[in-house]
């Protein structure tokens, strides 16, 4: 029979090496994956990479902008004396916003959806810090953006925004400076000008 017998000093000294070497394998693996992982598209449960933790509109509070994501989530505030370069939006209650209650998230996606629309199909005649959504009223969400105000009721936002495009296209009427669109109402658009 073969034993070894190890004095306590020298088993010491041996059980620590591995334990070091697999603590510091096992912190390269973490770095080494967390950054393939976050290399790889789409990883995160299928979110757009884009609307992950970035801000994306506007919220106003009492004395600062909230910068919320497309999810209803507040990323940070900045003041008011700052220039701002996302969509505002106006009439939601901020302290709401922060407790995360439905009426406010869902209103803040909605104010992102309605804003999505307005951007994609606007032949980049708009940019984004012209666009204010205001929700004072929940019945008639208001979008006004370069002079133009547009209500929008409280529902149906690409049907409705489809009937502006349409109008526009076929009976040739921009969207002027001083102009004031109404699609409250089922196929109809109404159209005041400026004076």
């Amino acid at each position: 029979m073969n034993v070894r017998i190890w004095s306590e000093e020298k088993y010491q000294k041996f059980g620590r090496r591995p334990r070091a070497l697999i603590l510091i394998m096992g912190v390269l693996l973490v770095i080494l994956g967390t950054t393939y992982i976050g290399l790889l598209p789409g990883w995160s449960a299928g979110i757009a990479l884009e609307s992950v933790s970035q801000p994306a509109m506007l919220v106003a509070a009492s004395d600062a902008w909230f910068l919320v994501d497309s999810h209803g989530i507040v990323r940070g505030a900045i003041s008011n004396e700052r220039p701002q370069m996302f969509p505002k939006i106006h009439g939601i209650d901020s302290q709401a916003l922060l407790r995360q209650e439905f009426s406010a998230v869902d209103a803040v996606q909605n104010g992102y959806e309605l804003a999505t629309l307005l951007f994609e199909n606007d032949n980049h005649q708009l940019r984004e810090r012209d666009l204010l959504i205001n929700f004072s009223d929940p019945q008639n969400i208001v979008a006004t953006l370069s002079g133009v105000t547009i209500h929008f009721g409280n529902r149906g936002f690409q049907e409705k925004w489809d009937r502006v495009m349409y109008v526009r296209d076929t009976h040739a009427i921009g969207l002027l400076v001083g102009t004031e669109w109404d699609l409250r109402f089922p196929n109809t658009v109404i159209v005041r000008g400026s004076e």
